[in-house]
């Protein structure tokens, strides 16, 4: 799928990011510095955190008091959409409200400042999860040479396909919200039943 193919309904509308938000790049420690050797107050979110759309806390890195006093604009907000934009690219989703204010690594960057009097946030997680995305991921995928890397300025130029009204926004997404929790529960029946067998 691609945005020239896509047939577009009346009371649908193409907007590009940067019509509607803005996109800001994370940061990397300073040179020279590591983690913290023990959990501080102060997460830092790595591409390899971020799974399914959430973040993988398993496993999380820290950042030391004094080097997140030299990196502390760099954070991102549960009211934003992190994007991997170098190694694996393109991978949208939400941090968790635990994790609000966290460090955000330079691989990956935040869609954020979003009018919801243009498009609603969860519908926006949805949208940047679809086909139209993806296509226009892959074509940057193929623009350059050596490690790839999307670039803040081409994130801000992708088309985004939303219903101009916002309930109706709401609506589907919260449809696939409730698929989304249902796929979820139904992965998670296998262990259930094998624990309810032990027992």
């Amino acid at each position: 799928m691609t945005v020239e193919n896509v047939d577009i309904p009346s009371h649908w509308e193409l907007f590009s990011i940067e019509d509607f938000a803005e996109v800001k790049g994370g940061k990397r420690l300073p040179a020279g510095e590591d983690f913290a050797s023990e959990v501080t107050p102060f997460p830092y979110l790595r591409v390899t955190d971020m799974v399914n759309g959430s973040i993988d806390d398993s496993n999380l890195a820290y950042v030391k008091p004094e080097i997140q006093k030299l990196i502390s604009k760099y954070t991102i907000s549960c009211k934003d959409i992190y994007v991997t934009i170098a190694g694996t690219l393109g991978m949208f989703g939400r941090i968790p409200f635990k994790l609000d204010g966290a460090q955000l690594t330079e691989n990956s960057a935040k869609i954020t400042c979003v009018d919801n009097s243009i498009i609603d946030l969860d519908y926006l997680f949805y949208a940047l999860n679809s086909d139209l995305i993806r296509s226009q991921v892959n074509v940057e995928m193929g623009v350059g040479a050596g490690v790839p890397k999307l670039a803040i300025y081409r994130i801000e130029g992708f088309n985004v396909l939303a219903p101009k009204v916002k309930s109706e926004q709401r609506k589907i997404a919260k449809i696939l919200s409730t698929v989304d929790n249902l796929i979820e529960k139904t992965q998670a029946l296998p262990f259930t039943l094998f624990i309810i067998l032990k027992i």
